[in-house]
């Protein structure tokens, strides 16, 4: 009879890049061979939509990372599924920057059984990545300080987005810009550092939120799904940064056209290309112009006209409004900007800059105080 021990084929180690707990034994180092790592993401978004084998994957990937082992034994799965799972796991832990790839070895047995490690390719030694989380984590919590006790959760959600939009600019090529650090540390980031910086934040308050890729005018992208008092909206804050639109005379303006909206909205100029089942998004309560009162029904000089009077009155940089339809999107546009009646409802403003999103029938008016 012919033992276990003996080695019948060890299958070619393969590399995988991704752009874009109790106790466990180990031997040989730092190298862990059991697979009893404890469900930590249990409740995550992207952990829920695995099976329960890719979860266990999923339990021994995160525990691996975490502590920065060289390799832990984790269930055989095929190697699409075990792609899908590490993506899942970056997915769900935004605060995972010292690793985007892996090696997977297996080994299979004369009885038939086989052998898969997990063997993680980092990016950063462990000191290295110390290091990085400790600034990372004082930017946060002085970021974090900005939220009043009491506040609620939509509070939460725009007094981080506010933050990340005024804090870090956008610039491609910027250095670690797939990952935190360049939003936390260097404060310049492309789209997937944004998003995912926003969900890191949501977490340390409590708010539930996932990553989503595809691409935005024919390039690719990342923005948020957001889970607020229960129902679920898409969020991008890369498009609420004015230094994305490349345009010195908005600097001052918060882009609110794509917080809190719909999956027909969203659809309009994102297309999602992402392995994660998501929820249909229908709510609109906690989008920004409808929770701040800014979305309009009515052609009502007077009504529309008070929102552009309060935010001058109160020495805003800009107010952002949303209509319900073409025809009364075009309407505000024609009265207020075409034939000048802006003015009207001004008391300190002698000079106001348009910019609108036809799409979704934004028009913000960003004020020029003398």
């Amino acid at each position: 009879m012919r033992r276990r021990g003996h080695v019948f084929l060890t299958v070619l180690i393969c590399a995988v890049m991704l752009s874009g707990c109790g106790l466990l034994s180990s031997s040989g180092g730092n190298s862990s061979k059991t697979t009893q790592a404890p469900a930590a993401s249990k409740g995550l978004y992207a952990y829920e939509c695995l099976d329960d084998k890719e979860k266990l994957v999923y339990n021994n990937m995160e525990y691996s990372l975490t502590n920065h082992l060289e390799s832990i034994e984790v269930e055989t799965i095929p190697d699409e599924n075990m792609k899908k799972v590490f993506y899942f796991v970056l997915k769900d832990h935004p605060e995972i920057f010292w690793c985007t790839s892996f090696n997977r070895n297996s080994t299979k047995y004369v009885d038939g059984s086989v052998k898969t490690e997990f063997i993680p390719v980092y990016t950063q030694t462990k000191q290295e990545r110390y290091d990085y989380k400790e600034q990372i984590d004082k930017t946060a919590d002085s970021w974090l300080a900005k939220i009043p006790a009491g506040a609620d959760d939509f509070q939460k959600v725009k007094i981080i987005f506010d933050t990340i939009v005024s804090e870090v600019e956008y610039v491609a090529g910027s250095e670690e810009n797939q990952n935190i650090i360049s939003v936390f540390v260097n404060r310049q980031s492309v789209c997937q550092g944004y998003a995912k910086a926003f969900q890191y934040l949501l977490s340390k308050v409590g708010i539930e939120s996932t990553l989503v890729k595809g691409t935005a005018k024919n390039e690719s992208h990342a923005w948020n799904i957001v889970k607020l008092d229960g129902e679920y909206y898409y969020f991008d804050v890369t498009w609420g940064d004015p230094a994305f639109a490349s345009n010195k005379e908005i600097s001052n303006y918060i882009n609110y056209a794509y917080f809190g909206v719909t999956s027909e909205e969203i659809a309009k100029s994102h297309v999602i290309d992402d392995e994660l089942t998501l929820p249909e998004c229908n709510a609109t309560k906690d989008n920004y112009y409808v929770h701040e009162k800014l979305f309009f029904n009515v052609k009502n000089k007077n009504i529309v006209g008070d929102a552009i009077y309060s935010a001058d009155i109160d020495r805003k940089n800009f107010v952002s409004m949303k209509f319900d339809s073409d025809d009364t999107y075009k309407w505000a546009v024609d009265y207020f900007i075409t034939n000048n009646h802006v003015f009207d409802f001004c008391t300190f403003t002698k000079r106001v800059f348009m910019y609108n999103n036809e799409e979704l029938k934004v028009l913000s008016i960003i004020f020029q105080q003398q």
